[in-house]
């Protein structure tokens, strides 16, 4: 949980005194969202840093899940805010004194795996922002368009196969639509068509990439050293003969799609 208790922020700059925030006095409990709104220069930015601990109350008191905030040291605030938030900014201008070697040592000591790779990060062009979803249409098609691929069904990176069921998505579009198509026929039902064949095979795939996810990644990534073989990975050391069946899914999925479209119309 997060309390605010007549928190001020004052800038001065020289004689002059400038009033961000005033008597500010809010609470956000875990499990809540929440979006912070108002007219330009209201002081949403001042407050965020403060939620953040990128800057500190003037005045006022802060508790950050039970931890007192105000008044800690820098050091103190870098631990916190490296425990306990996460921030997506704009530019990295918002940054102005985190260095790139800075950023290196931070994450080499989140992720003391890469320490000894950190130092191919030479500049600020090298990082990305990368967001990681696993979601679809309700609905591929509308008249005149048609979504396959990740347009259509967004894949975490797990296994690889995104590009695999985007090129499956496109042969079984093939199949469906090229005979409609040439002779000018071509409805919603055509779309729909594909949709029907396409979309189970890609849930399945997700559902399969969400339950790896939670059950091996996570627990291999929540633990300091020697984590212990999930359940999948003991089934597969133990009884060699399953291992191809997740090369199958990976390399072919559960539905494969071959070229229908007959020599005589495609050389027409």
């Amino acid at each position: 949980m997060l309390s605010l208790r007549n928190v001020s922020r004052i800038y001065r700059a020289a004689e002059v005194k400038t009033a961000a925030l005033k008597d500010i006095s809010l609470t956000i409990s875990a499990g809540e969202f929440i979006a912070i709104t108002g007219p330009s220069d209201c002081g949403k930015s001042t407050l965020l840093n403060i939620l953040g601990m990128l800057d500190v109350p003037s005045t006022g008191e802060y508790q950050f899940f039970g931890e007192r905030v105000h008044g800690r040291s820098e050091d103190d605030l870098a631990l916190l805010r490296r425990q306990g938030v996460a921030y997506i900014f704009q530019n990295f201008n918002l940054l102005p004194g985190l260095t790139v070697a800075a950023f290196r040592e931070d994450l080499a000591q989140l992720a003391p795996f890469v320490r000894d790779r950190v130092s191919e990060l030479k500049s600020w062009d090298q990082m990305k922002l990368l967001t990681v979803r696993v979601d679809h249409l309700r609905r591929w098609y509308r008249a005149g368009l048609l979504c396959i691929g990740d347009a259509a069904h967004a894949m975490s990176p797990l296994g690889g196969v995104g590009i695999n069921l985007a090129v499956q998505d496109a042969v079984a579009a093939a199949n469906i639509l090229t005979v409609p198509l040439r002779e000018g026929r071509l409805a919603l039902h055509d779309l729909a068509a594909v949709q029907r064949r396409r979309e189970l095979p890609a849930r399945l795939i997700q559902r399969m990439q969400i339950f790896f996810q939670n059950r091996v990644i996570r627990r291999a990534l929540g633990v300091d050293q020697n984590p212990p073989l999930a359940l999948p990975l003991r089934l597969l050391r133990a009884w060699p003969l399953l291992r191809r069946l997740p090369a199958r899914l990976i390399g072919i999925g559960f539905r494969p799609e071959h070229i229908r479209v007959s020599t005589r119309l495609s050389r027409s």
